[in-house]
């Protein structure tokens, strides 16, 4: 009897706690659907998406599934970035979520997206997204610190790295890997043809990143050896194949940090090369004493950022303060140094589809020539003549307009602000309107769309037509805009112009059929179309046959 009496009494408590978890799990439930429809309420005047959780961030929300309600993937409309907003008939979209306490936002207004960068003592940057976590894997970057403090101890060293001669070794660089892509593919290739435009561009900027980063020379093809999978140590792993692995894995690698993989082995091995560059660095300079002025000027930029360092922490002895914590630590100096590779991988990627335009729109490379001719006569371009090139130039931010490598810039609101934003009817009658975004709510600046939305740029939007850059236009935001515009800006602008009119300069580009019958539009199509969302956008596959002029 006791027995049983003992078993009924622990079936009791089991009852009970059953009971107490699922009255914890209904209240915690109940306040989930409160908070949800109190923010259902405030953002009812605006056209909204519906989420479970916001799934809006690059490298992410093309590879979940679509499903409404809790990741409408499909409503984002990635490959088609204005559509959105064409469909609410309002540059401002609110992402209402039940996991959130607040909304999160997305716009396609340029000057919206200048009224958010030029406030930031309103806006900060959202620090907590993946892509800033997974940026310091390689160590913490100028590009993922808040502005203030923090900013200005990186910016401290970084700037010193971009002097006027900088860029014009950056010139130089980039044309040095040109003429060695056309040795190596083109004057070997059949008939001149590029079959992979994408994969050697990825090896001119590996090119450059070798010459310019670090002071080697890669070689034009790396061929990781075939026990590289389990070559673990920077002893047997060499410099340019753990780059090359690194490079073809960031998105893994800053989704999945940690993982023990042959990328994340690579990694390892490629972050061990940069200490022990570093270190050889800074002991070469602190021995030999180069003159300050003289080093920035002519070193590769990992020299240049450890020279920069120095010449902080020797103003930090004179000032009578601390040399030890002035300036940037080791693994801050090498993060930079990955967040320059990035920035090249980027501007590959805004080469590729900058061929393919000029490939499909042969009046416009025709134009860029005429404008080297005029500008440099029988003589190479150099990078003294780029500011006589404006054209070449405005072909590569033409393209990037058209396709945004970055594609979205992330904000958090720190304080309650009014932001304007526009609406319109069906006659195109527009309304400037004003919403409450509350302390805490993520702010994205949709910069794929604010680059062609129709309202700013024009009813032909959609166009390639670089003269548009030559005059004034909306608020540009694929380099950002406001205080914390893309450091690498000039960077990429001076390699991509070195590329574009050393290409044109001595080549006519032509795209190449993938069948007899492809008509024009198809091959638009296969060569600007297909493009794909990893962290950035990147183009398909697709050839060029080059002829030399």
């Amino acid at each position: 009897m006791s027995s049983l009496t003992g078993s009924f009494a622990t079936l009791q408590t089991h009852q009970n706690w059953l009971t107490v978890i699922a009255g914890v799990c209904l209240a915690v439930i109940l306040r989930l659907v409160i908070r949800y429809l109190i923010i259902l309420n405030h953002v009812k005047a605006l056209p909204n998406i519906a989420t479970l959780f916001f799934g809006f961030e690059p490298g992410t929300r093309t590879r979940l599934p679509h499903i409404p309600w809790i990741c409408p993937v499909n409503d984002y409309t990635v490959y088609h970035p204005w559509l959105k907003y064409q469909r609410a008939r309002s540059d401002l979209i609110a992402f209402p979520s039940l996991l959130s306490s607040t909304p999160a936002y997305v716009t396609s207004s340029p000057s919206t997206a200048q009224y958010i960068s030029s406030r930031p003592h309103l806006f900060h940057k959202s620090l907590h997204m993946q892509r800033y976590i997974g940026f310091n894997v390689f160590g913490k970057t100028l590009l993922s610190t808040q502005t203030g403090d923090e900013h200005k101890r990186h910016w401290s060293v970084v700037r010193r790295c971009f002097s006027d001669r900088q860029m014009a070794s950056v010139w130089e660089a980039m044309r040095w890997s040109l003429n060695t892509f056309i040795s190596k593919e083109v004057d070997q290739g059949e008939e001149g043809v590029v079959e992979d435009v994408r994969e050697s561009l990825i090896r001119v900027m590996l090119l450059v990143i070798g010459r310019k980063g670090f002071g080697k020379d890669f070689p034009w093809k790396i061929d990781l050896s075939s026990h590289t999978k389990v070559r673990l140590t920077v002893a047997t792993v060499p410099f340019e194949e753990s780059l090359y692995v690194v490079e073809q894995s960031v998105l893994l690698q800053m989704i999945l940090p940690a993982v023990r993989s042959h990328p994340w082995a690579a990694r390892k091995a490629f972050l061990a090369h940069l200490e022990r560059m570093y270190l050889d660095k800074r002991t070469e300079l602190q021995t030999s004493g180069v003159d300050s002025s003289i080093e920035e000027e002519k070193a590769p930029l990992l020299g240049a950022l450890v020279h920069s360092q120095l010449g902080v922490e020797q103003e930090a002895r004179l000032q009578g303060g601390d040399e030890k914590v002035a300036g940037l630590t080791k693994s801050e100096i090498i993060g930079n140094m990955c967040e320059y590779i990035a920035g090249h991988e980027t501007s590959g990627h805004t080469l590729g589809f900058a061929v393919a335009y000029l490939a499909l729109y042969h009046q416009w490379q025709e134009e860029v020539y005429q404008e080297i001719i005029s500008a440099c006569g029988d003589e190479q371009p150099t990078y003294k003549d780029m500011h006589k090139l404006p054209l070449t130039l405005a072909v590569c931010l033409e393209s990037l307009r058209l396709r945004d490598i970055v594609s979205t810039i992330m904000k958090e609101a720190i304080d309650d602000v009014f932001v304007p934003y526009t609406t319109w009817d069906g006659e195109g009658n527009m309304t400037t309107r004003t919403h409450l975004v509350k302390k805490g709510s993520l702010f994205i600046i949709d910069s794929s769309a604010t680059s062609i939305d129709p309202h700013a740029w024009g009813s032909d939007n959609m166009e390639f037509n670089p003269r548009r850059h030559l005059g004034d236009t909306p608020p540009f935001v694929s380099f950002s805009l406001g205080a914390r515009q893309c450091l690498g800006k000039r960077f990429a602008e001076v390699e991509m112009t070195s590329f574009v009119s050393g290409l044109c300069r001595n080549f006519k580009v032509y795209p190449v059929k993938s069948h007899e019958e492809e008509s024009w539009e198809e091959m638009k199509g296969r060569m600007i179309d297909s493009a794909t969302e990893q962290i950035s956008f990147q183009p398909g596959k697709f050839a060029v046959r080059l002829e030399r002029r």
